[in-house]
Formats: C-alpha cells, structure tokens, sequence
C-alpha cells in the first residue's frame, strides 16, 4: 500500500518526503512525469477477499485470477462494497481477470502442456495451481465458452497467459480465442 501511495505522490511532479513503515524518501522527485494526470491507473492482482477490499478502498483496477466465475463474482463484488464504504465510485475500478490457457483440440494434450507449463513456472502441479488460478486446457470452442462466464460475472478486460513453454505455437490459438470472443457477443480489451 506504501508503493502505491509514493508512486501517486511522486507521479504529481512534486518532491515527495515520506515516511512509511517500509519506505522513508527525502525530498524525491521523478522526471518524467507520466504523460496521464495522476499517473497510469494501478491495478492489484489478487486472489483474495482481504486484497479485493483493499483494491475497492484504493486501487483503479481489481485483476483477480480465481479458478472459478462465481469466485471471481464475489470478489469483485467485494472490491465495489469496499469502494462504496470508502466514499469511492465503483464504476472507476476496471474488472479485470488473468487466465492462464493452453489450446488443443486434443484436452488432455492442452492439459499435459499446461501442466509442463506451471511445473516449470510455478514448480507445482496444474492440479495445485488450478486450485489458486484460472487455468484452462482444451479445444478453443470450450475456452471461449469459459471465458464467456467470466464476462457474465463482470470481467471486461481479460488478460490471456499463454500456457506453453513454445509460445509461438500457442500465440496463434490465443488470437483464434481472441478473435471467437470478439465475433461471440462480447468485447475484451485488447493492450
């Protein structure tokens, strides 16, 4: 929470004295000053309830990964009863949603690539990582429609991870899932 506040602070163009429990700074400034007033809108990743609050109390942005739609729903839903208790518009926090994918028409073959993926990220199984994350291996048709009750849970801005140590061949199923997703009905952010 201390970043945060000395990010927004020095991002005014003004010198920053502050004195925190993590950070002390004296007499700061940054140069340049971003180009957006106030700086870039910060979004907090989390997958927990504490950190939607704190996202709905201070952050621009929740990007949550949870494994499931209705998880997600609850904490966005968390994220806008904190802003709402801290005097803050929801409609100003973004809802974002990180998803880690693999496609194959083959879904045990997706999830053997996913798999090797987290293993080598993470050092843990898929099975323990899709516990903590949104993880989808299979067909392209199937990971449109799970990303679809995202959408319906209040996501409108998805970040996708390519699950795949060969990222090139995956990076052309991720555009196909993109593009499905853009001709099925709902908009995603593309950065």
């Amino acid at each position: 929470m201390e970043t945060a506040e000395i990010w927004r602070q020095l991002w005014t163009g003004a010198r920053v004295t502050f004195t925190g429990r993590y950070w002390t700074l004296r007499d700061i400034a940054i140069e340049p000053t971003p180009q957006q007033a106030g700086g870039p809108p910060l979004w907090l990743a989390t997958g927990t309830t504490a950190g939607a609050r704190r996202a709905g109390e201070r952050f621009d942005g929740l990007l949550p990964y949870p494994p499931t739609a209705e998880q997600y729903r609850e904490l966005t839903t968390t994220a806008y009863a904190a802003a709402s208790k801290a005097a803050r518009d929801s409609a100003h926090i973004t809802p974002a949603l990180m998803v880690t994918i693999a496609i194959n028409d083959d879904p045990e073959q997706a999830r053997k690539e996913l798999d090797h993926y987290v293993r080598t990220f993470y050092g843990y199984p898929l099975d323990a990582v899709s516990l903590l994350q949104a993880c989808y291996a299979g067909p392209l048709d199937g990971c449109v429609e799970w990303l679809r009750s995202y959408w319906n849970a209040g996501a409108r801005h998805i970040l996708l991870r390519v699950g795949s140590l060969d990222a090139a061949t995956q990076l052309g199923t991720a555009t196909g899932v993109l593009d499905n997703i853009h001709s099925g009905g709902f908009q995603v952010a593309e950065t």
